[in-house]
C-alpha cells in the first residue's frame, strides 16, 4: 500500500501542478466542481470534501478534480489531463519509497511516452531511446520526428481523426532526471478510410536479437484505417501488414539518424538492449482479449 504524507505531498502536488498555493484558494476553485456529491445516502459539505482532496489528490475526488480543473483551463503550457495523472501516479510511487517498486534508472536512457487522441478517447504509447550526452529535450524532438514527419511515418499512416496531442520525455539516467513535454496538434494523413471497428490496433513487436525476455517489447499502434482489416475482422490484410513493416523500420532507422536509437527497457536488469527488428502481428490486437488466438 503506497505510504503517503498527506501534510506535505497533497498541498506540493496542487501547488506545483495547478498554482494552489494554500487551501483557500484550492477551496474556492474546487468546491463549486463539489457541489451535489454526496457518500452514499450522505451529503457532506463542499469544504469536508475539498479538503479531503487537498491532503490525497491520489483519491477518487483528487482524481476528479485533476480532470475538471485540466479541462476548465485553456493555458498553452497546461499539462495535458493524462500527464497529469502520469505525474500523479509517479509521484505517488516516489513518495512511497520502498513500499513500492524500484525507480527505472538506465544510463544514457529516455522515456518518451506518445500520447494522441481519437474524439474524446486518449491513445497512449511509452518507448525508450538512448543517447550518450543526449537530452530530454532532444529525445522528445527525435521521436516526433520519427512519428509524425511525413505520410510514411507512423502517425501518417493513421487516419486523421487520429491527433497528436503530446511527446513527454523522461530522462532515466538518474534519479532527478528533467522531464519535457513537446507538444503537437499533427493528424494522420488517412483520409480515404474511417476508425475500423472496435478501433484495432497492430501489435508491434520489438527486438533485440536475442531469445532473452528482457530484449522483447511491444507497442499498439493504432487505431487503424477500416481498410486495413480484412472481412473477418480479426486480422490485418497481407498490404496493411507490408505498409506497417516498412514504417516502422523507417521510424527505428529516423530514430538511429537522430542518435537516439529505440532501446527495449528491462526495470528486472536495470538495463536497456538495442531494437534491431520490428515485426507486425497478423491477428489484430484489441482490449478484447478473446481476439488474439
Amino acid at each position: 500500500m503506497v505510504n503517503l504524507d498527506p501534510t506535505t505531498y497533497g498541498p506540493a502536488f496542487w501547488g506545483s501542478h495547478f498554482g494552489y498555493s494554500d487551501f483557500d484558494s484550492f477551496a474556492a476553485a474546487a468546491e463549486p466542481l463539489l457541489d451535489g456529491f454526496s457518500i452514499g445516502p450522505v451529503s457532506l459539505p463542499t469544504e469536508v470534501l475539498a479538503r479531503a482532496a487537498w491532503y490525497s489528490p491520489e483519491s477518487t475526488l483528487g482524481s476528479y478534480l485533476i480532470v475538471r480543473f485540466g479541462l476548465a483551463s485553456n493555458a498553452a503550457n497546461q499539462p495535458t489531463i493524462g500527464s497529469l495523472i502520469g505525474s500523479l501516479i509517479n509521484n505517488a510511487y516516489t513518495a512511497a519509497g520502498e513500499n513500492t517498486m524500484a525507480q527505472l534508472i538506465v544510463p544514457d536512457c529516455f522515456q518518451v511516452a506518445i500520447e494522441m487522441s481519437t474524439g474524446s478517447r486518449s491513445v497512449f504509447n511509452v518507448i525508450g531511446v538512448r543517447s550518450a550526452g543526449g537530452t530530454a529535450a532532444g529525445a522528445a524532438a527525435a521521436v516526433k520526428g520519427a512519428w509524425e514527419g511525413g505520410s510514411s511515418t507512423p502517425l501518417g499512416r493513421l487516419p486523421n481523426q487520429v491527433v497528436m496531442v503530446n511527446y513527454r520525455a523522461t530522462d532515466i539516467s538518474s534519479a532527478n532526471g528533467d522531464i519535457v513535454d513537446l507538444p503537437s496538434t499533427t493528424a494522420g494523413s488517412v483520409s480515404t478510410s474511417t476508425i475500423s471497428t472496435a478501433a484495432a490496433c497492430a501489435l508491434i513487436g520489438w527486438n533485440g536479437g536475442s531469445r532473452s525476455r528482457t530484449s522483447r517489447g511491444r507497442l499498439y499502434y493504432g487505431p487503424q484505417p477500416e481498410n486495413y482489416v480484412n472481412s473477418d475482422g480479426r486480422t490485418l490484410s497481407t498490404t496493411a501488414i507490408s505498409a506497417i513493416t516498412a514504417t516502422f523500420n523507417s521510424f527505428l532507422s529516423s530514430l538511429s539518424t537522430a542518435n537516439y536509437p529505440l532501446v527495449v527497457l528491462s526495470r528486472k536488469l536495470q538495463s536497456a538492449t538495442p531494437v534491431t527488428v520490428a515485426t507486425v502481428e497478423a491477428t489484430i490486437a484489441t482490449q478484447r482479449r478473446r481476439i488474439r488466438s
